[in-house]
């Protein structure tokens, strides 16, 4: 199951997490799909959902160190 967390910010709608997988879905505003990186560690999580400044953790924590593993379509409802 993933665990949503909304951040509302200019590139970022919603981060989500799936413990049991450790994978970690980032729901970018204007995409259809969610990109999925692979074996993130809950602890990055639990500090990407609470930083300030998510868009800036996601380009020098998450982008280029994390394998991504597929595009999951989701409903923008």
């Amino acid at each position: 199951m993933i665990e949503w967390t909304p951040v509302a910010t200019k590139k970022i709608n919603r981060i989500g997490y799936n413990k049991l997988k450790k994978r970690l879905y980032i729901d970018f505003n204007g995409s259809e799909t969610d990109t999925t990186f692979l074996d993130v560690p809950e602890s990055l999580y639990d500090i990407f959902i609470v930083v300030k400044s998510p868009d800036k953790f996601y380009e020098q924590l998450v982008v280029g160190y994390f394998e991504i593993a597929e595009l999951s379509a989701h409903s923008k409802s």
